[in-house]
């Protein structure tokens, strides 16, 4: 039986995920990081393989909506550590905002009506810049940045200053949380103890980042705009690791990962590209 495209198209989340569940164990990390990880990868799994295909206008519109407002809600009643509101919660999770919306963000906003999407992306560099969080912002930045770039119209443009100039602003007010094991500096905690295992971390998480490009042939322009989006959303992430003490996407111990990451897989085939070619200049 063919495996369908988008299950296939997990297939990189699929084996960051593995890296770091076998990284943890090694590690002796707490067993309840092994089953949130394992349980959060199958529940997505099976979210992607269930969800509807084609998408109206209007839905894709209350999806990023919908981003926006939880987004902000992290503000309000999001969960609080040393006056950073990062987290929402969900049960006995705490899920990374920036980590769980920000990938469906950059694959829909293209697909937005121009005056909706550049005020979408206003506030959502507003609300990273008052939680503050350099990983999101770095994300947001480069994602439209890309866009700008592809696009090369004034709204993409603005969009990309935007949210580079809420990047600049939340490095400069970054809060340094205490690094948790298994969850931040998981690539140089390898590092320290087995070089080897770093590069096989390192490895996984760049296949997850490019997947998406190289697992299908693109079928229109806004089609290939979202995955190349996309595929800057999570290299952001990635990158912030590096930097401060900000968890590591797929390989380190978080549900928001791997949720964000599915999520934003499942929403490629709701697009207009993904059907026919249209015209986003």
């Amino acid at each position: 039986m063919k495996i369908p495209l988008r299950i296939r198209e997990l297939t990189g989340c699929g084996l960051a995920v593995a890296a770091g569940l076998v990284f943890m164990a090694m590690g002796g990390a707490p067993s309840r990081f092994l089953v949130v990880n394992a349980a959060t990868l199958f529940t997505v799994g099976i979210f992607v393989w269930m969800m509807p295909p084609v998408v109206s206008d209007k839905t894709r519109l209350i999806i990023m909506i919908s981003s926006i407002g939880l987004m902000a809600l992290t503000l309000i009643s999001g969960i609080e550590a040393n006056d950073v509101r990062r987290w929402l919660p969900l049960g006995p999770l705490r899920l990374h905002a920036g980590m769980l919306l920000l990938p469906a963000f950059s694959v829909l906003v293209q697909n937005i009506i121009r005056p909706i999407a550049l005020i979408s992306t206003t506030v959502i560099a507003l609300t990273i810049m008052l939680q503050p969080d350099f990983a999101s912002a770095l994300a947001l930045a480069l994602s439209m940045t890309v866009m700008a770039l592809l696009h090369r119209n004034l709204w993409s443009v603005f969009a990309a200053v935007i949210s580079i100039a809420a990047l600049v602003i939340t490095y400069f007010n970054m809060v340094q949380l205490p690094p948790v094991a298994f969850v931040e500096a998981v690539i140089t905690d390898a590092w320290s103890t087995h070089p080897i295992g770093a590069i096989a971390l390192t490895i996984p998480l760049i296949l997850a980042i490019i997947w998406p490009l190289l697992v299908e042939k693109f079928t229109g322009q806004a089609c290939q705009t979202a995955r190349l989006l996309f595929a800057a959303c999570i290299l952001g992430f990635a990158i912030a690791s590096f930097v401060g003490p900000y968890p590591v996407p797929l390989l380190g111990y978080g549900a928001s990962a791997i949720m964000g990451y599915g999520f934003a897989i499942a929403l490629f085939k709701t697009i207009p590209g993904s059907q026919m070619k249209v015209n986003v200049s």
